[in-house]
């Protein structure tokens, strides 16, 4: 064993102490050496990780594996990755970014994934939202309601059809604790809104008229009036001269 070595082990803790204040009253300046190496020794510090990894694979699976390391400090790690992330927020945004449009399919499948495994937290998450910025969060879910009408529109349709007994008892229950707002907003609609009322006419007319017929295949059986008479709202109110 050399004399270095020897006089290391016997004086191990001196002077790790001695180094703890010394990179701490020159943190920054440290930094910025350590920040100058690794630029101009790039190549080297890749080899020789590589070299350690290739050496040390069975040690460092073990360790990664058991996530030892991360139980151990989990509080101060998540602290400084907080703090990181404040401070360079812009540049993990524009990452974020980068990263979507390179892997989009992959990045909504993990997004899918982890929602699903933290559906409670992210729940908890939103209504917190919600209850600090209502405004906020409600013209942020028109604006992306607009933006996304159509898939909207297509989840609406795919719920509905997979849980048709569970939205018809939700609205029969809705329409009874609102009957009076209910009628209030059909009757001021009905006076206002001209193809709302022309639309309410024909549908209520054409079904009185079908149910009279003995034959059931001429029932109107849920089809819009439209495409039993063979036109639209818009040419019957051209017709009747409303517009000109």
């Amino acid at each position: 064993m050399s004399d270095k070595k020897k006089y290391y082990i016997e004086n191990r803790e001196r002077i790790l102490e001695k180094a703890k204040k010394y990179y701490k009253d020159n943190r920054e300046k440290r930094k910025e050496q350590d920040r100058k190496y690794r630029e101009n020794h790039r190549e080297k510090i890749n080899a020789h990780a590589k070299k350690y990894y290739i050496e040390n694979r069975e040690r460092i699976k073990e360790m990664y594996d058991g996530k030892i390391y991360y139980y151990k400090n989990r509080e101060k790690i998540l602290e400084k990755k907080k703090i990181y992330r404040e401070k360079n927020i812009e540049k993990y945004r524009e990452y974020g970014r980068k990263k979507y449009i390179d892997n989009p399919e992959k990045k909504r499948e993990r997004d899918k994934k982890y929602y699903r495994n933290n559906i409670e937290k992210r729940r908890e998450y939103a209504r917190k939202k919600y209850i600090d910025n209502p405004e906020k969060e409600r013209e942020n879910h028109k604006k992306w309601t607009k933006n996304n009408i159509e898939k909207v529109r297509e989840y609406g349709r795919k719920y509905y059809r997979n849980n048709i007994e569970k939205v018809r008892e939700y609205a029969k229950k809705h329409y009874r604790n609102n009957k009076d707002k209910r009628r209030k907003y059909e009757r001021n609609r009905y006076k206002k809104d001209l193809k709302y009322n022309i639309n309410h006419k024909m549908r209520e007319r054409i079904s009185e008229s079908l149910k009279k017929t003995k034959c059931i295949r001429n029932r109107k059986n849920g089809r819009h009036w439209e495409t039993i008479v063979g036109y639209t709202i818009n040419d019957l109110i051209k017709r009747l001269g409303f517009f000109k």
